[in-house]
């Protein structure tokens, strides 16, 4: 039997004056079971990281006295009360934290719907490498359609022929054939292991197609992000893996210097250039 749930995301808003905030917890309210839960963070540093100019005790402090308040709702038993709360609860506004307004969700786990949107808007399980890669091609193509003449274009393709056949992102191509690729290569994974594997799988398919002469090792760029914190063995893991980029003779540069981006892209086919 699915139950009708209403949650609201809890957000701390440190300026009240730019309207930024970040999600730090989400409140459950399920009213046939009678049931009111929530969840909040007990990471900081994601959330003081973004608001670098915000003291971290304020924050501490901002989730200490939301809890307590939100465990004495909680302990409350009269489903009367609960909404008339959970109502109370997103029309207040003002507070270094406030709540959304409610959204509506059918379910037959109301606690793993709380899980679930916890884990969605405060942990961001979807950010996976794939999707921080997707971010970073969207990037690029704006980068590259607002600064590129029209008679350069950067489009998704399969390289190569089975059983060796790469889709890549961003490739040229003219009458000669492949005039350049682009490819972003995120290794900022929050796990030092995965961004090796992640390297290890790039690495073993792009030295494939320099061996067949798919490509040459000039027409490849590779625009990489390392971890926003890049030391211990993020910063060692990523450093090797540059190194090892270098060995295969092709270009690289970080995702965010536009400038050389922009000048491989606007030489593709030029390899006096490139």
């Amino acid at each position: 039997m699915k139950y009708v749930c209403q949650y609201s995301l809890i957000r701390f808003m440190p300026f009240p004056e730019t309207g930024e905030f970040a999600n730090v917890g989400v409140v459950l309210h399920c009213p046939k079971l009678n049931l009111f839960k929530y969840k909040l963070t007990r990471q900081t540093k994601r959330v003081d990281s973004f608001f670098h100019r915000a003291d971290l005790s304020i924050l501490k402090m901002s989730l200490k006295w939301a809890s307590l308040e939100l465990e004495a709702i909680e302990s409350l038993s009269a489903d009367t009360v609960y909404k008339n709360v959970f109502n109370n609860l997103s029309e207040r506004q003002g507070t270094l934290v406030h709540f959304s307004k409610p959204y509506t969700a059918m379910s037959e786990a109301p606690l793993e719907l709380l899980s679930d949107k916890f884990d969605f808007y405060v942990n961001h399980s979807f950010a996976t490498k794939e999707y921080a890669e997707q971010i970073m091609e969207r990037e690029l193509r704006i980068l590259l359609k607002e600064n590129l003449y029209k008679n350069i274009s950067f489009k998704k393709q399969s390289l190569g022929v089975s059983p060796l056949k790469v889709t890549l992102p961003l490739v040229a191509e003219g009458n000669s054939g492949i005039l350049g690729v682009i490819k972003p290569l995120f290794l900022g994974h929050d796990i030092a292991d995965k961004a090796y594997d992640h390297f290890l799988h790039w690495h073993a398919r792009i030295a494939e197609l320099l061996n067949k002469d798919v490509i040459q090792p000039k027409q490849l760029l590779l625009a990489t992000r390392g971890a926003k914190v890049n030391t211990g063995e993020h910063a060692e893991v990523y450093n090797y893996a540059i190194s090892r980029f270098h060995e295969l003779d092709v270009n690289i540069t970080e995702s965010d210097n536009t400038d050389s981006i922009l000048i491989f892209a606007k030489n593709v086919g030029n390899p006096l250039h490139i």
